[in-house]
């Protein structure tokens, strides 16, 4: 069965996004598995903090208080942590903190390719690390780096959802899903109803993220 996970804790675009009120919302739901939230260093406050913008990093709620609340939950068994930046002393901050909430295991740090390229690849450990892919041909590149999920798909504009539907859908994604059984494969962002319909057609695909703003 796929995980649904939701986008920024069901509040993008909104000022609870990447909020313990936003995931609390996303706990309540019936049929949600996980959320995806962002992560950067806030160097005013010296700690991770839970936020997409730099300038949110003064008001943001830090990552500790993050997962203090969301160890506790019980129907939240993946997160997705995306790093908008990476510095080596954020990486030991974040581990720590995973360790330190038994939440290691749930997680799912991941980044565009700017930001995962400079990940600790080869001295992950316990770290399960993902990967954005923007085109459908970098896939196969991104698998040598044995990631443990590769995220990829469309956004709220009509000509990226096309462009997504022509060059990555059906025939091609599921050859995607044989090719690399190992990988666990996440299609975002979902924000309608027909997107969802297309999407659990998907045999083989570990998840997806999804938007819900009320």
């Amino acid at each position: 069965m796929q995980k649904q996970i939701t986008h920024r804790g069901w509040a993008a675009g909104m000022p609870e996004e990447n909020t313990r009120e936003a995931f609390r919302r996303a706990e309540e739901a019936d049929d949600v598995n996980g959320v995806e939230f962002d992560v950067r260093w806030s160097d005013v406050r010296a700690e991770p903090v839970v936020c997409h913008y730099a300038w949110q990093e003064k008001d943001a709620e830090s990552l500790d208080d993050v997962l203090s609340f969301l160890v506790t939950s019980t129907s939240i068994d993946v997160l997705l942590l995306e790093l908008k930046e990476y510095y080596p002393f954020l990486w030991t901050e974040i581990k720590k903190l995973l360790v330190y909430h038994g939440l290691l295991e749930k997680t799912i740090i991941f980044a565009f390719p700017r930001v995962a390229k400079r990940f600790p690849w080869e001295a992950r450990e316990r770290m399960q690390l993902g990967i954005i892919s923007l085109f459908p041909w970098r896939v196969n590149h991104y698998a040598k780096l044995k990631p443990a999920s590769i995220l990829f798909g469309y956004d709220k504009h009509k000509w990226t959802q096309i462009l997504f539907r022509l060059l990555w859908w059906d025939a091609f994604i599921r050859k995607l899903f044989r090719m690399h059984p190992d990988i666990k494969f996440i299609l975002g962002v979902a924000q309608h109803e027909k997107h969802l319909v297309h999407i659990h057609s998907l045999e083989g695909l570990y998840g997806y993220t999804v938007d819900k703003r009320a």
